[in-house]
């Protein structure tokens, strides 16, 4: 028992750290943003790669599935990649900003697929 609390109050004392850390932070919102990026880079990528093999077929549900990705990880990667910018903005305006993706995630998708 006493190891387990040792190991609770290294990981409590760790999570302080990288909590209070603005280089910790900004690591992992940078981390966030070339991870969305690559996304949104490799679904441009698929749907080039789609329009150009067969262009007779038009807008297919999978040609808007990539290039909603494409917005919505494009969208998430910019977000990320100003979070500074972001959380200086008010409380209902940041809520809409890191949510807009989400919207188009979901809702848009929806009614072309």
């Amino acid at each position: 028992a006493a190891l387990v609390a040792a190991g609770h109050a290294a990981l409590r004392g760790w999570w302080e750290e990288v909590n209070e850390s603005p280089a910790w932070q900004d690591g992992a919102f940078f981390s966030l943003t070339a991870a969305y990026a690559l996304v949104s880079a490799v679904a441009l990528i698929q749907l080039v790669r789609i329009q150009r093999r067969v262009p007779e077929f038009g807008w297919t549900t999978q040609k808007v599935f990539h290039l909603m990705n494409f917005v919505v990880n494009g969208v998430r990667a910019v977000v990320f990649g100003f979070h500074a910018y972001v959380f200086l903005l008010q409380t209902k305006v940041r809520a809409t900003v890191w949510s807009l993706p989400l919207y188009f995630s979901t809702g848009v998708q929806t009614l072309f697929c």
